[in-house]
């Protein structure tokens, strides 16, 4: 036990030396000078720490999306929700169980280059309310 949790230490600790917390660089090549933003350390550990959560919490309530899903596919589509609720409940089940876990695999990394920490899927959350979709 005590060697996992060595391990486990270990990665940590190199993922997190490894993603460039905080870095600026200047550019010159087509005639324009630009700096790249700083990104501040704290502000940089509670983004990817605020993804860490939101992978977890997405993990474990996937299953909230199929009664949510049949619930917002019949307030959306009327009578036809009855069939097409569930099977869109079952594909956002996976969708965001998936995300979650890669979410959590990733939290260390931005989603884009742009050091953008944003949720995948929107809605964020599995209880976040869902626009109505119009016809």
């Amino acid at each position: 036990m005590l060697k996992l949790m060595k391990m486990l230490f270990f990665l940590f600790f190199v993922l997190f030396l490894l993603c460039p917390s905080a870095y600026s660089q200047r550019y010159q090549g087509d005639g324009r000078e630009y700096v790249d933003e700083v990104v501040a350390p704290e502000v940089y550990l509670e983004n990817s720490s605020f993804k860490l959560v939101r992978g977890v919490a997405n993990a474990i309530t996937c299953p909230g999306e199929f009664p949510k899903q049949i619930v917002v596919t019949i307030r959306d589509r009327g009578p036809m929700g009855i069939v097409l609720g569930p099977l869109k409940g079952l594909g956002m089940m996976g969708l965001r169980g998936v995300s979650g876990i890669w979410e959590v695999a990733t939290f260390p990394l931005p989603n884009t280059l742009d050091g953008d920490f944003s949720a995948i899927l929107k809605p964020e959350f599995v209880w976040t309310p869902s626009a109505k979709i119009h016809h």
